[in-house]
This record gives structure tokens, sequence and C-alpha cells, in this order.
């Protein structure tokens, strides 16, 4: 039996996610090799693409709560509250990737740092968003596959 057709859109982004969470893994693993400007840009590109990997994983989180109805967050705190959102079942739908929320919410802090002080970024103090981002490299394809089963968009 195929998947719902509102999974593809899902699972793309899931898949950018583990894209972007591999590819920082990996420059996180080489760091310190290399001429100065190549360190530079290895910090720049896992800074960047720990962002990425966030904001796949964010539009995933926006997708779900689209899919069953449930109201956006708005205000200066919606990144955070999206996140404690779609963590948590609601009356339509099952939690996403519950047990995973202190890594997510590592992540999602990161990005903020990222995003909005990036010119103080040190790479020295990136190890708990590279801890967070190795368990859900390891445990979100399982996450995404039991919400997926949950919420009835693949065949269970």
């Amino acid at each position: 039996m195929a998947p719902d057709p509102r999974w593809l859109p899902l699972e793309r982004l899931r898949d950018a996610a583990l894209e972007d969470l591999d590819l920082a893994l990996t420059l996180w693993e080489t760091r310190g090799a290399g001429e100065v400007l190549d360190m530079r840009m290895r910090e720049k590109a896992l800074q960047k693409c720990l962002q990425d990997a966030y904001a796949s994983l964010e539009q995933v989180a926006l997708r779900i709560l689209a899919l069953a109805e449930d109201p956006k967050p708005s205000g200066s705190s919606w990144h955070e509250d999206l996140l404690v959102m779609v963590t948590r079942p609601s009356s339509r739908r099952p939690a996403f990737a519950g047990m995973l929320f202190p890594e997510l919410d590592e992540l999602r802090r990161f990005r903020h740092v990222a995003v909005h002080s990036y010119l103080g970024f040190r790479l020295d103090r990136a190890a708990p968003a590279i801890e967070s981002a190795a368990r859900l490299r390891s445990e979100l394809p399982a996450a995404f596959e039991h919400f997926g089963k949950a919420f009835g968009l693949l065949p269970g």
C-alpha cells in the first residue's frame, strides 16, 4: 500500500534535514584539519548545515500542524512554541518526535545563535548542538515513520 500523498512533502523535508545533519557531522569530525581559511569555511558550512537542518524540521512541524488543522503559533516566541506544540499530541494528531524534544530544542537554540549572533559564533561552543544532531540523525527516521503510521499517512 502506498503512503498518503500528504506524506511526500514531509518525507522530502525529512531527507533534506538528514542530509544537512550528515554534512554537519562530517564537518565537525574533520574540524581542525587544514589551513585557517579552510577551517573558517568549515565553521561557516557547519553553522549553515545545522541552521538548514533545523529550518527543514521547522517546516515539517508547520506542515504537521496544517495537516491536522491545528493553529500555528504566533508572537515573539513562535519558534519555541511551535516545537512545544508539535512534540505533544493534540486532539487531531499524535505527537511528533516527543522523545527528541531536548535535541530539537538544542538545535533550535543553535539556529537562533547562528541567525542572530553569527558574528559571535564559536565552533568550540557547538559541541552540544553536534551531540543533539548526532542523536537526531540516528533517531529521526524512526520518529518520522512512527508519526506517519500513527497519523495514518503511512501504511501501518
